[in-house]
């Protein structure tokens, strides 16, 4: 009785269950490079803001977590614009650099 069952289960597991292929898909591909030990401690310290002011709803922890999510999303978008440029003035000299960062 318990066997019936049990591939029937199986059965219907595979057929509804979406399979994930791998976790890779989720992970941005802005960051294809590792970040400074500093920016990565910043981006903790704006997490642990974040969850302090969810448990305890204090504005001056709100406050706190926004100058944090300033700070964090500046030096981001300044890493971001640095690496562009890098690519842009690469391209000028050489076309063949273009071909490799399209992808």
């Amino acid at each position: 009785m318990w066997t019936p069952f049990k591939n029937e289960l199986y059965n219907k597991i595979n057929l509804f269950v979406p399979q994930v292929k791998s976790s890779v898909a989720w992970k941005k591909k802005l960051w294809t490079r590792p970040l400074d030990l500093q920016l990565r401690k910043k981006i903790a310290k704006k997490h642990q803001l974040w969850t302090r002011y969810i448990k305890t709803r204090d504005q001056n922890i709100l406050s706190q977590y926004k100058s944090m999510r300033n700070t964090v999303r500046r030096e981001t978008g300044k890493l971001h614009r640095l690496e562009q440029s890098a690519i842009a003035s690469q391209c000028k000299k050489s076309k063949k650099n273009l071909e490799v960062h399209k992808q």
